[in-house]
Parts: structure tokens; sequence; C-alpha cells
């Protein structure tokens, strides 16, 4: 697979920061530079949307790499890694997955779909009235576990940030770029204050520290910054997963 220049640059940031953000804007090409540096540090475990699965396959089948597309439950309940391996699945499995240990390299494609941070809490039915458990946020647990385990993590994402600096602690925890609690990056970077419905993190606050923090580990382009010099448009088949009877 023969990289663009700037897919060059993206490839070489990842390597050297090992743990970091890759937030290019879409169509500026994040999957085969992230494929090439994965490649480097098997076994890798690719997590990305289910429609993405194919795409990811065929990026490492151009760098000789045949990849394990990672189907259903019980197939993620058995997966672990081995040798040279490469494994694809989906965010909607990825809480079954067992093995959190032995991972080279961990990839999260569209990483905003870890935004939801882990939490167990009590709630009353409204039938019986009974309490019960609800647990919320598994694919983010599972996710930031296997995240501390992994030595090169690479999150990708064109839009880091859909809707306010909150939903970045799971990914900065994750990645190990900040290590304090979710309170605290709520009260610092989220304006959280006590209304009367409950604690209100829907804000934000000391934006300016918050880029300066994050600036070494990101590296974000737009199309404009790089497609300056080609001159023919690069088209992709991108095929989809879908039941037979669609």
């Amino acid at each position: 697979m023969k990289l663009f220049p700037h897919q060059e640059v993206a490839r070489d940031f990842l390597l050297a920061k090992k743990r970091c953000i890759l937030a290019d804007a879409p169509r500026v090409g994040k999957t085969a530079p992230t494929a090439a540096a994965a490649a480097k540090h098997l076994p890798a475990l690719i997590v990305c949307p289910a429609v993405a699965k194919y795409v990811w396959a065929k990026a490492f089948a151009q760098l000789g790499h045949t990849a394990t597309v990672i189907s259903g439950k019980s197939a993620a309940a058995t997966l672990a890694p081995t040798p040279g391996m490469v494994a694809v699945i989906n965010y909607d499995i990825l809480s079954q997955m067992q093995a959190h240990e032995g991972w080279g390299t961990m990839v999260l494609d569209e990483v905003h779909r870890i935004k939801t941070p882990h939490r167990v809490e009590k709630i009353r039915d409204k039938k019986t009235g009974k309490w019960k458990t609800k647990e919320t946020g598994m694919r983010t647990k599972a996710a930031i576990s296997i995240m501390k385990k992994t030595p090169h993590v690479y999150a990708l994402s064109g839009t880091l940030v859909p809707n306010r600096p909150i939903e970045l602690w799971p990914i900065l925890h994750g990645l190990g770029i900040y290590k304090r609690s979710w309170m605290e990056f709520a009260c610092r970077y989220a304006k959280a204050w006590q209304s009367p419905w409950g604690l209100d993190v829907s804000g934000a606050s000391n934006i300016p520290e918050l880029r300066e923090k994050l600036k070494p580990w990101v590296l974000r382009r737009k199309r404009a910054d790089v497609f300056r010099d080609y001159q023919q448009p690069v088209v992709s088949l991108i095929e989809l997963d879908l039941p037979v009877d669609k």
C-alpha cells in the first residue's frame, strides 16, 4: 500500500506518540496510515462501527495481512490475541470480549462512540415498584480496560467532540492523557454545577487550557490543508455487511 505524503505524516505521528488521537477531517484518509502503523505492532485489535469492518479488513489485506472479522457475541467472547493477528470487531459486541490483555495495538475508529462513561445505578421499576440495577456505558468500560493494557492505542475521529467537552473524558482517560477522575474533569472543563434536577455537565469551561493539554497528542487537519498538490480524486469501493435478504 502506497501512502500519500500527508498519510505518511499521520503514520509517523501515530508510531511516535504510541497513544494519541488522529482527528483528521472526514475524507482526509485516516484508515490507511493507521493500518500501516498498527501493522508494526501486532497483534492488533481494530474496533469500529459494524459498517466499516470490511473496510479495515481490506486495508490490512493491502498490507499483506489477513484480518479476522468478528461477528456475533459468541465470537467476541472467545476472541483472544495470537502472534501476528489482526482482529476487527464492532463496538456493539466489544463488551462481550474476555481477552483484554496481550494486544500490541488497539485502534478505535469513530472513537466518540465511547463518550458515555460507565455507570451503575439503582432505579425503581415503574410497574413493580421494586429497585433494580441499571448499568450503562458497557462498551466504554470494555474499551478503557483494553486501552489501559495495550501499549499502542490510536483513537480516530473526524468529529472528536460531537456535542460537549465532557464526552472527551473516557477517551482521554483511556489513553492516559488525562488521569484524574470524571468529576474533576467535569468541574474543570464542563462547568459542572448542581441543578435542581441533578448534576449538569453540559457546559464548557477553561477550553483554551484543555486545547493546550491536548495539542501534543492530537493531529487534526482539514482537506484544504493537505489536498493541495493532488490532481485526481481517489475513489474507494465501500462494502456493506447486510443480511442476505437485503
